[in-house]
C-alpha cells in the first residue's frame, strides 16, 4: 500500500497545532497535549509548540541527572517478577513475566515512569491522512545477542505472529484493529488497521508485543534471543534467573557509553512477604515489592528506603452480568452501596491508595483521565431499599469464588473476607471458595449466586483495557458484560482524534461503568518498594521492570 508521506506528516502535524489550541484554550493539560503529540510520533513538534518557558520546564525535567551513574555490580531482586516457565513472550498473561522478557528484549516503543510515549526500535512514526497506515522508521545499527542484525523483517514477523489467531496473543484481542504488518524497505515498516484507532501505538508496549528476530524458533527459554541490554545466563523455575550485561547494547547512558551500567541482576524467588523482609535486612537483595503491612518494619532497616508509586492497578469484584442476580441492576447497585471505600484503604493497603469510582480509569493515571470522579458512599439503608424491591427482603447467599492463597502468596483472601464483611450488614450472606483453579475457570459461567474476586493491574490506555474487558465479546471480558451504547461509544473514543471528543466519551463510558456495570472496584492501590539506597532505579507505576539504566553507588 502507498501513500504520500509528507502529506501524511503535514496532516499529523495539523492534528497537534489542533491539539495545542485546546491545550492555550484549557480544554486539555499540558500533560495530556505531550502525550498526544508522543503518541502520533511528534513529541518534538509538541514541545516546541509550547512557550519558551514551558520548553524549558520540559526539558529540565527531563535533563535532570542527579549523581552520575557508576558501572559495574550486580543487584538480587525480589521485586515485580515471575520466575516460573513459558515459552512464548505473545502469549503472556502477567506483567511479572514480562519483566523476564523486558531484560533481554526491546519493544518498538516504551512507556516511561511518566507515562509518556518514547522511540526504542522505532525511531518515529506517522500515520497516514486516512489512519489505517502507520509508518515506522527503525533504528539502525542494532543486533541481537545470538547475532541477527535487526531490520524490518523482525518486525514484519513479530506483528504478523501477534495477529494470527493461530498465536493466541491477547494483542489480537486488545488490538483488534490490527491487520498486520508490510516490509517498505529494511529500516521501514507500515502497519495497517482496518480502522482508525487513536491509541495504536501504545499497544505497541504491551507486554506480549516483544520484538522477537525473524529466525526464532520457539521457546523463550530455550532460545532467548532478544535486542536487549541482558542475556539469560542462568535460570531454574520457581526459584532464580540471572541475566548479564551485553557489551554491544545499542541503548548509551549518560557517560555515551553503552548501556547497561550494571554486570548482572539476578531476579530471586522468596516464599513470602517476611522472606523478602529479612533477605532486605540480611543485605542479600537491594530491592523488592513491599507490602503495606510490613512499611514499618522495612523503613526501620539502614540503608533502606520505602518507596510507594500511585498505580491503576485494582482489586475487583466480579458479577456475572448475564447469571443471577446479577442480570438485575437493582441488585449491582446495592451489591456496589454495601462497601466503605476508605476502610478499605485503611485497613488493606494502611492508607496508601485512592477510592475508585467502580470503573478501572484510575484518575491522572491514563491519557485524558476523567479527574472528576465521586466514588459511591456506603449507604445500607439504600442497599436493603433496592434488594427488598427486587424480592430479596431477607437478602441472599453467594458464593464467592477467588484465587486460592497457595496460587498468590494470599494477595486476594483479606479483599475476598472485607467483601464477606461489608456484604452481611445488608443481609447478603457469603460463603468463601478459594480455587486454585480460579484462572482455568475465570471467564466461564459459574452458575448462579457466584461472585468472584481477582486483581487487574494498570494497562497503557483506556482502549486497551475496555476493548481486553469490556467490549461484547472480549477476550478477558470476564463479567460478560455487554451493552450496545458502550460499545459504540468505545469505537467511536477509538477512532476520534479531536482529544476534546475524546475526553467526552471516556467519560460517557466511565459513567455506564460506574451506573450500570457489574463490577465493584474500591481501589486504586499504591505499591511500594523497599529499595537499598545504593540503588539508584525509578519505579514504574505499572510494575513495569527494565534495568537497562538502573545503577548502583560504590
Amino acid at each position: 500500500m502507498k501513500f504520500d508521506l509528507r502529506r501524511s506528516i503535514r496532516a499529523r502535524n495539523d492534528r497537534v497545532k489542533e491539539a495545542h489550541s485546546q491545550y492555550t484554550q484549557g480544554r486539555l493539560s499540558r500533560r495530556e497535549f505531550l502525550r498526544f503529540s508522543a503518541a502520533l510520533g511528534a513529541g518534538a513538534v509538541g514541545v516546541n509548540l509550547l512557550s519558551p518557558f514551558e520548553q524549558l520546564q520540559v526539558r529540565s525535567a527531563r535533563a535532570a541527572q542527579g549523581m552520575t551513574p557508576v558501572r559495574g555490580g550486580t543487584i538480587f531482586s525480589g521485586a515485580y517478577f515471575s520466575t516460573s516457565r513459558f515459552d512464548d513472550p505473545a502469549r503472556l498473561d502477567s506483567v511479572f513475566a514480562s519483566n523476564n522478557v523486558r531484560q533481554v528484549c526491546d519493544y518498538l516503543v516504551t512507556l516511561d515512569a511518566d507515562l509518556v510515549l518514547r522511540p526504542s526500535l522505532a525511531e518515529s512514526w506517522t500515520p497516514s491522512e486516512d489512519g489505517l497506515t502507520w509508518t515506522f522508521t527503525l533504528r539502525q545499527g542494532v543486533k541481537f545477542n545470538h547475532g541477527k542484525t535487526f531490520n524490518a523483517d523482525d518486525v514484519v514477523f513479530t506483528i504478523n505472529r501477534l495477529v494470527n489467531p493461530d498465536t493466541s496473543s491477547a494483542f489480537a484481542g486488545a488490538a483488534s484493529y490490527v491487520t498486520g504488518a508490510e516490509k517498505v524497505d529494511d529500516y521501514t515498516v507500515n502497519i495497517f488497521t482496518n480502522r482508525v484507532a487513536a491509541d495504536f501505538v501504545y499497544t505497541l508496549f504491551l507486554y506480549v508485543a516483544a520484538i522477537l528476530p525473524a529466525d526464532w524458533p520457539g521457546d523463550f527459554f530455550a532460545n532467548p534471543w532478544g535486542t536487549g541490554p541482558f542475556t539469560i545466563t542462568d535460570f531454574v523455575p520457581d526459584e532464580r534467573i540471572r541475566f548479564e550485561r551485553r557489551d554491544d547494547y545499542w541503548g548509551l547512558g549518560a557517560d555515551g557509553q553503552a548501556l547497561p551500567y550494571l554486570d548482572a541482576v539476578e531476579f530471586v524467588s522468596y516464599q513470602d512477604d517476611l522472606a523478602r523482609l529479612n533477605a532486605m535486612a540480611e543485605g542479600s537483595i537491594q530491592l523488592s515489592n513491599a507490602s503495606a503491612e510490613l512499611r514499618e518494619q522495612y523503613s526501620a532497616l539502614s540503608g533502606v528506603s520505602y518507596v510507594p508509586v500511585q498505580t491503576g492497578n485494582l482489586d475487583i469484584a466480579v458479577m456475572k452480568y448475564n447469571e443471577e442476580p446479577w442480570t438485575d441492576p437493582r441488585i449491582r447497585e446495592a451489591f456496589k452501596l454495601c462497601f466503605d471505600r476508605q476502610t478499605y484503604i485503611d485497613t488493606r493497603f494502611l492508607g496508601l491508595g485512592i477510592p475508585a469510582d467502580d470503573h478501572p480509569i484510575a484518575p491522572g493515571m491514563y491519557p485524558l483521565s476523567p479527574a472528576d470522579q465521586s466514588p459511591r458512599q456506603q449507604n445500607y439503608e439504600q442497599a436493603r431499599q433496592l434488594l427488598s424491591e427486587a424480592g430479596f427482603a431477607d437478602g441472599f447467599d453467594l458464593t464467592l469464588l477467588y484465587i486460592d492463597p497457595q496460587s498468590d502468596g494470599g494477595y486476594t483472601e483479606p479483599f475476598a473476607v472485607f467483601m464477606a464483611s461489608q456484604l452481611e450488614p445488608a443481609g447478603i450472606r457469603v460463603t468463601l471458595q478459594p480455587d486454585p483453579d480460579y484462572w482455568g475457570k475465570w471467564l466461564a459461567d459459574w452458575g448462579p449466586f457466584h461472585l468472584g474476586a481477582s486483581n487487574w493491574s494498570q494497562k497503557n490506555t483506556a482502549s486497551e483495557m475496555f476493548n481486553l474487558a469490556y467490549r461484547s465479546g472480549a477476550v478477558w471480558n470476564e463479567t460478560h458484560w455487554s451493552n450496545e451504547e458502550f460499545d459504540n461509544l468505545l469505537t467511536q473514543f477509538d477512532q476520534e482524534l479531536d482529544q476534546e471528543k475524546r475526553a467526552g466519551q471516556l467519560k460517557q463510558m466511565t459513567d455506564l461503568l460506574r451506573n450500570e456495570g457489574p463490577v465493584m472496584i474500591p481501589a486504586f492501590r499504591q505499591d511500594a518498594a523497599a529499595m537499598s539506597e545504593k540503588l539508584h532505579y525509578r519505579l514504574h507505576p505499572q510494575s513495569f521492570v527494565w534495568m537497562g539504566d538502573a545503577w548502583l553507588e560504590a
